[in-house]
């Protein structure tokens, strides 16, 4: 059974990997779609599935879907093919993605091409696949690749042998998800081998030789290279070689990755190759490297220089950063904990620059599950600034999916980070014994012991010789009988008694946590329902010249701009986009909600419900603005916080904040 459509293949996955019955609200939530589209595709799949004797989708009422196997080993297929169709298209369009892969492979495999034969292949009109042909021709352009026409010849694919093969070998997709796409170009899969068992033999080659070695690469660029070489070898009896100069020549003869090569060109599987194919396959292990900087192999087999200009530009990005939000993270003794890995993620990145370009379009990365994972805002924004900020350092684009690591790694610091908590003093009461009393203080201690100033143990009668003002409250075995006492005072036995626990945080450690950040930001919120405007660009013009001071709004909007292409400000799983400001360009303080009155769309085919603005100064303490965090973290996830706020900020803020606090109890 062929998947045609990214819905379908998104309630699929959906289904498969739920334990029980999934609602219509909930696929339609995953698919972003509505509740009777899904009912629609649910029998149009049945029917599919049936039919091919997989299984059946049963339907249990007011409860949900669930699959049932016809035959065990087709739906264990079956099974296996939507996970890893999954994996690389995930919500995007399924019909649009593979129409470009198309078109990718039609005009690399063919000297000419005509777009009315594309067009015809796709059966659609030449009119119909004008964006597809754009987007190709951008991706081309990545690579240094120009499609150059040719009245009566058509398009030709122009550019030097060895953007040409890196072109090539990213837009053979099925080659590294082991999927089948729609379109099939089996002329294109010609170009590389005759027999895929070939590829797979010198892959198995390949491994065991980086096994064996100091290096490592990340699995799929493995593939990757596989890919290459067996192309290569095809293109090279082809007469199309690639030319590395003598002082290239040089240069690559003295690292590590040319030993590597020479010993991958001394398989048995390498039969067609000359000096410069060995040598521009040691500059693509090279950029192809997985560096650990805290792992001795990889720093005796890279260049010291390398190692130097790595930290170099991190020191550069660090003092650009000083000015920007969450730009304190790099001032803490934390981030000396961090710098290696951060210096780890940015040699790639240098690396490429060095020897070829990280302006490259990557289609297949294994970084799409990470791409979609729940990265809080603020890493998001530090990822996108630091990307803009690094393009100027090293005069060089740089593809965003580079900097999906990055987002990642400053959620793993920010995770290090404890929200502003003042410590609780507690007196426990002894209504058992000093002896009973000690244990359960004993408990409180492993439990919560972080959370706990003063811990002190007093009989009844000692009760009235204390300082009350010097406890924030009274822990006590049995319900309080003691009201005449100026404390508050808790049930807590350390029995395990269901509820206790929470019972506890609730009534006496929340009470630590500061709320001074969350008051801050519910003053300086604003929501503005049913807002007219139903274009994504407009409205962030309309901000710019709404927000922008001294004349900046033209400078504030590039910047919005050009951020948001690199690292979409939308959310596909809420329909929420969150766009940050820079502070430098707004001079104040403000976080905006807008839901626009007609259907916006972000970008084709998905709309965007909500809209929040957000504009923060970049000196914010760092224990307020895990906060800050982790409250727009709740906006930008979860719509029902949104709409809560359109009817009151402060218990949107307020709610969240408890969630915040409470889930961290939780973890500990």
């Amino acid at each position: 059974m062929k998947i045609t459509k990214g819905r379908h293949l998104s309630i699929l996955f959906a289904i498969m990997n739920h334990d029980g019955v999934v609602t219509s609200d909930d696929l339609a939530d995953f698919s972003l779609s509505s509740a009777r589209t899904v009912k629609s595709d649910i029998a149009e799949l049945n029917d599919e599935l049936s039919k091919e004797e997989i299984a059946h989708i049963i339907s249990t009422r007011s409860k949900g879907y669930y699959l049932e196997p016809i035959d065990t080993a087709k739906y264990l297929a079956f099974k296996e093919m939507v996970l890893k169709e999954y994996g690389f298209f995930r919500n995007e369009d399924m019909e649009k993605i593979a129409r470009r892969i198309m078109m990718a492979q039609n005009l690399l495999y063919h000297e000419y091409t005509l777009v009315d034969d594309l067009a015809d292949q796709l059966f659609l009109t030449k009119s119909a696949i004008k964006n597809d042909l754009a987007w190709v021709t951008s991706f081309f352009a990545s690579y240094d690749v120009e499609l150059v026409s040719t009245p009566g010849k058509g398009l030709s694919p122009k550019g030097s042998e060895e953007n040409i093969r890196y072109l090539m070998v990213e837009v053979f997709c099925s080659q590294y998800h082991d999927i089948s796409l729609q379109y099939d170009v089996k002329e294109f899969e010609h170009m590389f081998y005759d027999d895929h068992q070939y590829y797979a033999d010198l892959r198995h080659a390949l491994l065991k030789i980086l096994r064996e070695s100091c290096m490592s690469v990340l699995d799929v660029n493995t593939k990757k290279m596989a890919t290459y070489l067996c192309l290569m070898q095809n293109r090279l009896m082809s007469g199309h070689g690639v030319k590395i100069d003598s002082k290239t020549a040089a240069h690559i003869k003295t690292l590590y990755e040319y030993k590597i090569a020479e010993q991958v060109f001394n398989t048995e599987y390498i039969v067609n190759y000359n000096e410069d194919e060995k040598l521009q396959f040691a500059k693509m292990l090279m950029c192809y490297r997985d560096i650990d900087l805290s792992n001795k192999d990889d720093l005796a087999t890279i260049p010291v220089d390398h190692i130097s200009q790595t930290s170099d530009y991190l020191d550069k990005l660090i003092a650009c950063m000083k000015n920007e939000l969450g730009g304190n993270l790099f001032e803490l003794e934390l981030f000396d904990v961090f710098r290696t890995s951060f210096e780890s993620l940015l040699m790639p990145i240098y690396l490429r620059s060095y020897y070829d370009s990280n302006k490259k379009m990557r289609l297949v990365t294994y970084c799409d599950e990470l791409a979609e994972a729940d990265k809080s805002p603020l890493a998001m924004q530090m990822a996108r600034v630091m990307l803009t900020i690094s393009q100027e350092i090293l005069n060089d684009e740089i593809d965003a999916s580079v900097f999906t690591p990055i987002s990642l790694l400053i959620d793993y610091m920010l995770k290090r980070i404890n929200y502003q908590y003042t410590k609780r003093r507690l007196a426990v009461i002894s209504q058992a014994g000093r002896a009973v009393a000690h244990a359960r203080a004993d408990m409180l201690r492993k439990s919560c012991g972080n959370m706990i100033d003063t811990l002190h143990i007093y009989n009844q009668y000692e009760m009235r010789r204390i300082n009350f003002s010097d406890y924030d409250c009274a822990l006590i075995e049995t319900p309080s009988t003691y009201n005449y006492y100026p404390i508050p005072f808790v049930t807590f036995t350390g029995l395990g008694i269901e509820d206790e626990t929470m019972n506890l945080f609730n009534e006496v450690f929340i009470k630590g946590y500061s709320t001074e950040v969350v008051k801050h930001m519910s003053n300086i919120t604003s929501t503005y329902p049913k807002f007219d405007c139903d274009v994504y660009v407009t409205f962030m013009k309309l901000m710019c010249y709404k927000h922008a001071v001294n004349g900046k709004a033209e400078e504030m909007f590039d910047s919005l701009f050009s951020c948001g292409q690199n690292l979409s400000y939308y959310n596909k799983s809420s329909q929420v986009a969150m766009i940050f400001c820079q502070y430098k360009h707004t001079q104040k303080e403000f976080i905006e909600i807008y839901q626009p009155a007609t259907k916006m769309i972000w970008d084709k085919p998905y709309e965007v419900k909500y809209i929040i603005v957000v504009s923060l100064k970049h000196d914010i303490k760092i224990t307020d603005l895990k906060l800050v965090n982790k409250i727009l973290f709740y906006l930008y996830y979860r719509v029902k916080y949104i709409q809560m706020a359109f009817e009151s900020v402060d218990d949107a803020y307020r709610s969240c904040f408890i969630e915040a606090v409470t889930n961290k109890f939780l973890s500990n």
